[in-house]
């Protein structure tokens, strides 16, 4: 691939290979067909992954062998989204050429598809009025369903059927006909016509593998199931919560709505085009931050009425003109507004001015493009993550579709979040809503909360908050400590290693100790390097156990046939076969950290130049401890010195690539340490949708006094618990009190703790900074009230402990709350504790109980 997966995308691609090659097994082993479903939510880069999948099953990689042989068909329902695919696998894969790539069209007259290729087929083609492409006779000697249906049964486990956005056209009901993606699959008779007018009828079989690529598992799943197929289904689902934590899809959606009764529509276009030039404006200080070659230019999508006049297009684009004069066309250069209406002639605006059509999937490329006017919806598989503002001014009822153009909206521009504090707004999309009321903005929220394909939590009608009056500067200027989880969990030290050369390799950083290689290949060199220098070390030990694996020893008893008695045993011996060898290989390569099994194999044949020796003694050596121990001990060294070797060229790269070494250089248990500072402004919502039994509902969120970031009345809304209203209420009767603050679970605005639960890093954020004046200084509290009941309460509160530990005399409280069993708050105090007992001891906890206890040891009412 030409860049890193992430985590989830590096899971679920070597999930999907494993699931296949079961596929084709089961296959081999009894005739038994199989749909695998790779299933992740809109943006998580599904097309990606395929072409992960792809490269490891055609060209091999780590313990998969490369299959040269293996026949791709890959069909949609939509012209433009092959093209999109095509272009993404282009881009993506560092070893699939253009020319192994066919997009199937009415000259493509084969009797079967080519090996080794990847061919894209609209499902449109095999209609029956696409006689161009199913008719034989005159220019065509075989239809496209003969073309199929001869590949299946010629290549059976080496034809790969995928079907992309497979919940579509894949339900059969009884009684139905099927579909063609079915016919494709399940096999079944098919009439071919000739251009005589004849008709004959040819019998396809089914497809032993299939892999269907959907948003979500349910919808995937319910497809596959509603027909009477025998065939086997295999999920693979991407982790939301690692999608969401890898920056893949955007944190929040905005909604915003009126909430006077008078019209609003020029109003709200004209926020949103503020919106625009405000991402505009925050994605060039991250470009100029981050040291990125190009800055993300944002796009505003407006939809509108089916009937809209072009008197009224032009009413439109003169307010979007006149609140940003960057719209205005000037001549002789691109043109900024373009429609995607389905009548794709230009709109011809009184004063001359033209508004000319411009296919959806050429907008994303064509980065001139600012705003694009659209009717209904944009075309299925519309993928522009620069698409970051909309507006609808359509009616109220069509909330389905909105729903669908904001889930190919929440994919980030940059395929990562963004964390540099002040810029956090570009981790949201924006939707305007001016012709919905309360009730109807309930409904279409609640179309984005129930869609497993977008999974982004919703704010309704956000407001930014500026910093209260009259506080003290010194508030503004404190600097507190914070902690950040490490981003990824490796497999081995060894695995980190290999991530970090094909890291800096990326980054362009040139290798210091060997200029002629890459970093990749030192890092493949050096893990080959120790591993032969264990070789030489153990080699005696090594030898003789590689010598006793090309050798099966066994048993041979006789027995008396007619009494039965033991008549001895015969101890035998016999060379190991070739597939037993086969076997071997594969079991040491997997039990190897990462790659470092392919490249000691390659090293040992080099060295002895015999298959079997290499294969034997790379078995005896993934099966040595010792040596597993040293280099993965060496790995973490090696790492350790190239972060130092390494300083020099890191710091001159921007902040978005520091990040993405920071996760080598801090792995899982290890926190990244760094300085918190309240932010300058703070955006929160001002209503909450209220589920109910007919419908959901909006209602205004309560508001709070004593907030650090305030409206001109001073108060700042909030969703609070009765016991968390609680804590408020006392700490704004302490006497000194200055103000305090709502921490968000935020990377950029909120002050966070780093703890593991299990193999898995997360953050915790305390839920609110108390600030105080002391005898002319400002002290800080930290209040975490939290339900002792849940499961992650133990991990929390220890972490919470040991950050107060490691930061002394920083803050005057750090306060755990709960409510007992009694109803009584209790909090227990974690600062200023130089012992390990209390953090020792929540560690330990099992349960609610366990820190209820705690608490009445250590703790007190609060």
């Amino acid at each position: 691939m030409k860049f890193t997966l992430t985590d989830y995308q590096h899971d679920v691609t070597n999930t999907v290979v494993q699931r296949l090659n079961s596929a084709v097994a089961m296959f081999d082993n009894d005739g038994g067909r199989t749909a695998v479903g790779l299933t992740a939510p809109t943006g998580a880069g599904k097309t990606v992954v395929a072409t992960a999948v792809l490269e490891k099953l055609l060209f091999g990689g780590g313990i998969q062998s490369p299959n040269r042989n293996l026949t791709v068909l890959w069909l949609t329902d939509d012209p433009s989204l092959n093209e999109q695919s095509k272009d993404k696998i282009l881009k993506a894969s560092s070893v699939i050429q253009p020319s192994q790539i066919e997009m199937i069209d009415s000259t493509y007259d084969r009797d079967s598809l080519e090996p080794g290729k990847i061919h894209f087929l609209n499902i449109g083609r095999l209609t029956k009025g696409a006689t161009g492409h199913t008719v034989t006779g005159d220019n065509r000697r075989w239809s496209l369903w003969e073309t199929i249906g001869n590949t299946v049964a010629r290549r059976n486990r080496d034809f790969l059927f995928i079907v992309d956005e497979a919940h579509r056209g894949s339900s059969v009901k009884a009684g139905d006909k099927k579909t063609i993606m079915r016919t494709i699959l399940d096999g079944g008779p098919v009439e071919v016509p000739d251009a005589s007018g004849a008709v004959r009828t040819i019998v396809n079989p089914p497809v032993a593998v299939m892999l269907g690529i959907s948003a979500t598992p349910a919808k995937f799943e319910a497809a596959m199931r509603s027909n009477d197929s025998d065939r086997m289904l295999m999920k693979v689902s991407a982790d939301i919560m690692k999608v969401r934590e890898s920056g893949m899809i955007k944190d929040l959606i905005q909604v915003n709505h009126p909430t006077d009764n008078q019209p609003t529509d020029d109003t709200l276009v004209r926020a949103a085009v503020r919106d625009l030039k405000e991402y505009d404006k925050l994605w060039a200080e991250e470009a100029s931050i981050s040291g990125r070659a190009r800055s993300v230019n944002p796009l505003l999508v407006i939809q509108v009425p089916d009937k809209i006049s072009a008197a009224a297009v032009g009413t439109l684009v003169a307010s979007l003109t006149d609140e940003w004069t960057e719209l205005q066309h000037q001549p002789g250069t691109p043109v900024p507004i373009v429609h995607s209406f389905g009548e794709k002639s230009p709109i011809d605006l009184p004063g001359g001015r033209v508004i000319p059509h411009m296919a959806p999937e050429l907008i994303e490329e064509n980065t001139h493009v600012r705003v694009v006017i659209f009717k209904a919806a944009l075309t299925t598989g519309w993928d522009c993550p620069r698409a970051e503002v909309m507006v609808s001014l359509r009616a109220a009822k069509e909330h389905t579709a909105i729903a669908q153009l904001i889930g190919r909206m929440v994919r980030t521009p940059v395929a990562g979040r963004i964390e540099e504090p002040g810029l956090e707004e570009l981790n949201s999309v924006s939707l305007y809503l001016p012709h919905y009321s309360r009730d109807e903005v309930a409904r279409v929220v609640m179309s984005f909360v129930g869609d497993a394909d977008i999974e982004i939590p919703v704010s309704v009608n956000p407001v930014v908050f500026e910093r209260a009056a009259g506080l003290p500067e010194a508030l503004w200027e404190l600097e507190l400590p914070t902690e950040t989880k490490p981003r990824k969990l490796f497999t081995s030290q060894t695995a980190r290693l290999a991530t970090l050369g094909s890291r800096l390799d990326n980054l362009g950083i040139q290798n210091p100790f060997n200029p002629s290689v890459t970093l990749t290949e030192e890092v493949e060199q050096r893990v080959t390097a120790i591993l032969m220098a264990e070789y030489a070390r153990l080699k005696t030990g090594i030898d003789e156990e590689a010598d006793g694996l090309l050798e099966v020893t066994y048993d041979r008893v006789g027995y008396d046939q007619y009494d039965g008695r033991d008549r001895g045993v015969t101890a035998l011996k016999v060379r190991a076969s070739a597939e037993n060898l086969r076997e071997l290989k594969a079991k040491a390569l997997k039990g190897m950290p990462d790659a470092s099994g392919s490249w000691l194999y390659a090293a040992l044949y080099e060295d002895l130049d015999d298959d079997q020796e290499a294969i034997t003694r790379l078995s005896a050596m993934a099966s040595n401890d010792d040596i597993i121990s040293t280099l993965e001990a060496s790995a973490a060294a090696l790492i350790d010195s190239w972060r130092q070797a390494f300083n020099p060229a890191v710091s001159r790269l921007g902040t978005a690539d520091k990040t993405a070494l920071d996760e080598i250089w801090h792995p899982h248990g290890q926190p990244l340490r760094g300085t918190f500072t309240l932010p300058k402004t703070v955006k929160t919502k001002t209503q909450k949708l209220v589920p109910g039994k007919v419908q959901a509902c909006v209602e205004d969120i309560e508001t709070f006094t004593g907030h650090v970031f305030a409206a001109a009345d001073g108060k700042f809304p909030m969703v609070a618990t009765g016991w968390e209203r609680e804590v408020i209420e006392k700490e704004l009767a302490q006497v000194g009190l200055i103000g305090w603050y709502r921490n968000p679970a935020s990377a950029s605005q909120g002050l966070s703790v780093s703890y593991t639960e299990g193999k898995v890093d997360k953050s915790l954020y305390p839920d609110f900074l108390f600030f105080h004046e002391v005898d002319g200084e400002l002290a800080v509290d930290l209040v975490d009230p939290h339900n002792h009941n849940l499961a992650d309460a133990p991990g929390k509160w220890s972490a919470l402990a040991r950050f107060a530990r490691e930061n002394p005399g920083v803050f005057r409280r750090v306060t755990a709350v709960i409510r007992n069993s009694n109803g009584i708050l209790k909090g227990l105090d974690l600062a200023g504790r130089a012992s390990t007992v209390v953090e020792d001891r929540l560690a330990a906890c099992s349960g609610g109980e366990d820190i209820a206890q705690v608490f009445e040891e250590f703790g007190g009412n609060y």
